[in-house]
Formats: C-alpha cells, structure tokens, sequence
C-alpha cells in the first residue's frame, strides 16, 4: 500500500548522516539565515591545486572522470577529502 504525499519538501540527511529525514518546505522556509560560525569555509586555490597534484592514481582517476561530468577543482577537492574523512 502506498501513500500520496501532499506536502512538498525534501529528503536530507539527518545529523548522523546516516538516515534520511523529510522536510516540509514550510520547515525550509522558516530557517534561519545562515551566521558567520555556520558559513561555509573557502579553501585557498593553492591549497586545493596542491592537494590535486598529489592524488593516488585511483584517485586521479576519479577525477578526470568528474572532470568530464563538468565538475571544477573546488567540487572535487571537497568532495575527495570528504570522502578520506569518512574512512
């Protein structure tokens, strides 16, 4: 048996994230402005071109790949280390 969902929102990942929680897009539009602890932080270009250059090969192959899918370095460099960060 399925159910309709008449409310609109989004499926993220909860604080764990480790499950996925819904929320309502009233929820979303209620949220407070982002404050200067919680923006994000930018990483200096030279930092991330030095981090790319020394990639393990398989790791290299994985970028030339989100390369060709129209991924810049900055998608990349946060994406590689947050995976090392995970492991």
């Amino acid at each position: 048996m399925t159910t309709e969902q008449t409310e609109s929102g989004i499926w993220i990942l909860d604080d764990t994230g480790k499950s996925l929680k819904f929320v309502f897009e009233e929820e979303l539009e209620n949220a407070t402005e982002a404050d200067a602890s919680t923006e994000a932080k930018v990483t200096p270009a030279e930092v991330i071109a030095k981090y790319l250059s020394n990639l393990s090969a398989s790791q290299k192959t994985m970028q030339d790949k989100l390369y060709a899918l129209g991924w810049d370095d900055v998608a990349i460099y946060n994406m590689l280390t947050l995976l090392e960060s995970q492991q």
